[in-house]
């Protein structure tokens, strides 16, 4: 067998993430959307490979040694096993009010990216946008100025080909940033094992908190559910507009906005990457400082405008927070996470426990589980009962006769209380 991209394709266990796409010597790899799965996935030109194991060597869905990196990264084992190694916890949040009120939550990404970029501390940095031309697609692209960083602003509930820009990083002069969910920094992390010149390029990795990545069936279902048709939409984003914000979709006649509570549910879990079930990365844990969400430590009805939950994990992300801070470029309160009950982060405990259900599964069934020198929590009976029930909603979900008969019983016709519709002029 063929020791290259294609194992993870035919094991179900790629993310689309465009690792493989920038790593491969050659050149032999394409990355595309597959329309019927949703999702992007690696294409071998077969005349150029020459089967060198580049492209597995890089994948972070194929397999990821998190005690190996933590090892080389942060020196030790993370001490908590909800969110990783980290050195302090904050509520946080971008001075300036637009950035902070456009954004999904408090707008720190933005606010950092911009930062570096005015202050020359990086020359670019990988982030993704929609295509003006295509948009429901993302579009990454390496953003140079104050303006690039807000295009890019607002969640994208959808898969994300970011690494694909690590060979144009890998072969630019300057130093870079990048953003992306813990695969795409996993990714990362593993071609800068091979990719010596890209790891003295990176200045700070940027990771976003991730339950899991929605294929594009399910954007599209959504619309089409709301009586929309997606070869129409003109503009589109997720998340915005105050927190924790709306969709808002603009085609040829009006502009359409649902509040986030009420919309994401829509976008199910059956059309969540099978990958992503075996995933325990909740927060980004292998990044230099990873953002979020502050469900159930800020409390939606006191907070409208938009907080960020902040991990720093290293030191140059935490000396950044303290100097932006002191310079009021942002606003930062520290808080003891790991100590804090609720939400967050007892959410990622149990979300790891599921995983490790998962796992057992998987070793009755004979399959990869991907991450090596986990540890994760003991799983119940009925957090298996639970998955096992997963499974089978699943793969009545991908039957197509059972896909067609909830289309003939309009199961995709969604309703929200405070869905508003304008007309454009």
């Amino acid at each position: 067998m063929n020791q290259n991209i294609d194992l993870v394709v035919k094991q179900n266990l790629c993310m689309g993430c465009g690792t493989c796409f920038s790593a491969c010597p050659c050149g032999a790899i394409s990355i595309g959307i597959d329309a019927e799965k949703g999702i992007y996935l690696p294409v071998i030109e077969k005349d150029k490979c020459i089967n060198c194991g580049t492209c597995l060597k890089v994948c972070p869905g194929y397999e990821i040694d998190y005690a190996g990196f933590n090892s080389e990264i942060f020196g030790s084992k993370p001490l908590n096993i909800s969110i990783g190694a980290f050195l302090n916890c904050y509520i946080a949040h971008a001075a300036d009010h637009d950035v902070r009120y456009t954004s999904s939550s408090g707008g720190m990404v933005a606010a950092i990216l911009i930062y570096l970029l005015e202050n020359r501390l990086i020359d670019g940095a990988i982030v993704t946008k929609f295509d003006k031309n295509h948009p429901l697609e993302p579009k990454p692209f390496i953003a140079r100025n104050r303006g690039d960083i807000i295009d890019a602003v607002g969640s994208k509930y959808c898969p994300v080909a970011s690494n694909t820009l690590l060979r144009d990083i890998a072969t630019s002069g300057g130093k870079f940033a990048v953003v992306g969910l813990g695969c795409h920094i996993s990714g990362l992390r593993k071609m800068e094992k091979i990719a010596k010149e890209l790891n003295k390029k990176i200045v700070l990795r940027l990771g976003l908190f991730c339950s899991g990545t929605r294929n594009f069936l399910a954007t599209k279902n959504l619309l089409k559910g709301m009586g929309l048709s997606p070869d129409k939409v003109k503009s589109f984003r997720y998340r915005g507009m105050g927190w924790p914000g709306s969709l808002s979709i603009f085609d040829e006649k009006r502009k359409v906005s649902i509040p986030y509570k009420e919309y994401y549910p829509a976008l199910s879990t059956p059309y969540m990457l099978y990958r992503c079930g075996l995933c325990s990365d909740f927060t980004a844990e292998l990044a230099d400082i990873s953002f979020g969400d502050p469900w159930g430590i800020v409390k939606e009805e006191e907070e409208k405008t938009g907080e960020t939950l902040v991990i720093t994990r290293s030191r140059f992300s935490e000396t950044l927070i303290k100097d932006m801070g002191n310079k009021g470029v942002t606003s930062a309160t520290p808080i003891d996470l790991p100590s804090i009950s609720g939400r967050f982060p007892s959410g990622c405990l149990s979300k790891k426990k599921e995983v490790s259900a998962h796992y057992s599964i998987n070793k009755i069934l004979i399959k990869k589980n991907p991450e090596k020198n986990r540890p994760l929590p003991r799983h119940t009976f009925n957090e298996k009962i639970k998955l096992c029930k997963f499974y089978i909603v699943r793969l009545l979900w991908n039957l197509k006769l059972f896909n067609s008969l909830f289309k003939r019983r309009k199961a995709y016709k969604f309703e929200f209380k405070g869905m508003k519709r304008e007309k454009i002029c």
